[in-house]
């Protein structure tokens, strides 16, 4: 889930700007108070904000477990919102 979010806060759309204009403390804390394990318990933040970092090689998940997401339809609602 978390790969989702970082996709969303740097990959960049055809405008240049990333769906999510987030800090990664900002990405990080929202993540930490919606999201829980699998076992109920809290995420750790220090774990969220090393897979958010884009200064981190291991950050990106790895080709064969990549979701890929299209961007676009999204820009184009925000477009019209």
């Amino acid at each position: 889930m978390v790969n989702v979010f970082f996709k969303l806060v740097h990959k960049p759309t055809r405008n240049a700007r990333a769906i999510l204009p987030w800090t990664i403390t900002e990405a990080t804390e929202h993540i930490c108070s919606t999201l829980c394990e699998p076992d109920s318990s809290a995420i750790n933040p220090v774990t969220v904000r090393t897979y958010l970092s884009a200064s981190k090689p291991e950050s990106p998940s790895k080709f064969h477990t990549e979701i890929n997401l299209d961007l676009n339809p999204l820009e184009r609602v925000r477009k019209r919102g």
